[in-house]
Formats: C-alpha cells, structure tokens, sequence
C-alpha cells in the first residue's frame, strides 16, 4: 500500500491559544499532526499533537509562531510528514487600557477602550502608543 499525506492541510479559527486544523481527507486508515516551534516532528519537539479526524488545536501561548505537520496513518506504518504550514496565534493583551493606532505622520487613525485581544487588522496599521 502506498502510504502518502493528504493535501490541503490548513490551520483556521485562529485564537490567542490555538486554532482548527484540517485537510482534505484522501481515505487513509487515520491521521496524525503535530504542532512545533521550529522544526519537523522529532517526537520530542511537540507542542501540541492529536490523531484522527480533523481537530482543534489548543494550549498554546499567544502571539507566537507555529508550524503544523500533517501524516498519513497507513496499514503498515505511517507517510512521511507533510511540509509545514505556518502561523500565528493572537496577540493576548491584558495590559491595554486605551490603545491608539497612529499612522506615519502621528495622526491618530483608531482608538478603543480596551483590556482584551488587539484586533488582527491593526497589526499591520501603524505603531501602537
């Protein structure tokens, strides 16, 4: 039997703490991903890990980079892994009181009120004061 990963592996639903990953299901007797900082699998290296259908992901710290590797369970052992998929959880802010986002000329382009998750779309608007 040839023992290969499927294809269209993604992470979605991305929080502060985790995401959904899933892929396009090619009939195999099963499915194994991991989830690392750095590298692929090395069954030391694992952050976050299942087996099955597809899953959510969760335990991880905010605001910092993963990768998720996706193979293949066979009858007779296992595919290799699939390339890596990077991504971000959420920034987590718990300090934030009054956020302003200003742009390159200092002029203020948003401000909220806010003790929560800073929203995505602003990460790339300006600098934070």
């Amino acid at each position: 039997m040839n023992c290969i990963y499927s294809a269209g592996l993604v992470i979605t639903d991305i929080t502060s703490s985790g995401g959904t990953v899933s892929w396009t299901d090619y009939g195999s007797v099963g499915y194994e991903w991991v989830i690392t900082t750095s590298a692929l699998p090395d069954g030391s290296n694992a952050v976050a890990s299942r087996t099955g259908a597809n899953t959510l992901a969760t335990g991880l710290a905010s605001g910092t980079g993963y990768i998720v590797f996706l193979r293949s369970t066979c009858g007779g052992g296992n595919s290799e892994w699939s390339s890596g998929i990077s991504f971000i959880t959420l920034i987590l802010n718990d300090e934030a009181v009054n956020v302003r986002i200003m742009d390159v000329m200092g002029r203020v382009v948003a401000e909220q009120a806010m003790t929560r998750t800073i929203p995505i779309e602003w990460l790339s608007a300006g600098t934070y004061t």
